[in-house]
């Protein structure tokens, strides 16, 4: 087929065409409409030390205790992916809908913690209990170093943002999707036609 036999088509076709777009465009609206809502919640943790350690040794600028530092924060992302922690913060924080919580070292003593929950009074127990728990296991770590300078963790107050999804990228995203949609559906009912 040509150029002019393709914008023919779509001239013959085009209430089909703007049918698909329109109903598309209207689900969108009822997805945005009937979306469940949701927060986004954000931690920033510490690894501090509760001393420092006298040495007559060669410092190296403190590297040593940087690299110490990140394999502990490594720990501390590990404790967050565990099960039994996340169960144990949700049954603390009596939170009914269990989520995952995510951590990520983004430098060797920065932690971001992230979690969605379905409203700002959870996600608040949930970010406190969240601190808790890590700072329990990081003592019960101590128990066994007895050092006078052991990890400590310090958690920022969390950052709670509506997590929803906006109407504007709903409606670009279901415009998209009817165009495609429609130009497909008047493909379909040329192909039948014949």
């Amino acid at each position: 087929m040509e150029l002019k036999e393709y914008i023919e088509l779509f001239r013959k076709e085009k209430k089909s065409f703007w049918i698909t777009v329109v109903a598309v465009v209207l689900v969108g609206v009822f997805v945005f409409l009937f979306q469940p809502q949701t927060v986004k919640t954000t931690i920033t943790v510490n690894v501090s030390r509760t001393g420092v350690q006298e040495t007559q040794e060669y410092a190296y600028d403190g590297f040593y205790r940087l690299q110490a530092d990140e394999r502990f924060a490594d720990t501390v992302v590990r404790w967050l992916q565990s099960p039994r922690v996340v169960k144990d913060i949700y049954s603390e924080a009596r939170v009914a809908k269990e989520r995952s919580i995510k951590g990520e070292r983004l430098s060797s003593q920065v932690i971001r913690v992230r979690f969605i929950s379905d409203a700002q009074e959870d996600a608040q127990k949930i970010a406190t209990v969240t601190m808790l728990e890590l700072k329990r296991q990081t003592e019960n770590l101590n128990q066994f170093q007895q050092q006078k300078n052991w990890f400590v963790l310090l958690g920022d107050a969390p950052v709670i943002e509506d997590h929803t999804v906006s109407l504007r990228f709903i409606l670009v995203l279901s415009l998209f999707l009817g165009l495609f949609l429609g130009m497909w559906t008047v493909a379909i009912r040329h192909y039948l036609k014949m």
